[in-house]
């Protein structure tokens, strides 16, 4: 069971403020919810990918344009 990071009282899962002390337990700080950072690194390289693949294209096709 996860612990309050406040004062250290168990709480239960889905519980958005501690019984004991009423302070948030879930949210940002809490090691509860909130959004795994391992999301925005691989999203981040997915559009990476894409955007330096729109360049490749886009500069492949002015080299083309140039040749003709």
């Amino acid at each position: 069971m996860p612990r309050c990071p406040h004062c250290g009282e168990i709480y239960r899962k889905g519980q958005e403020k501690c019984y004991a002390c009423g302070q948030p337990v879930t949210g940002r700080g809490s090691g509860e919810g909130g959004i795994n950072p391992l999301i925005y690194i691989i999203g981040g390289g997915v559009v990476g990918i894409v955007l330096l693949g729109f360049i490749l294209a886009t500069g492949n096709r002015a080299a083309v344009a140039r040749e003709e």
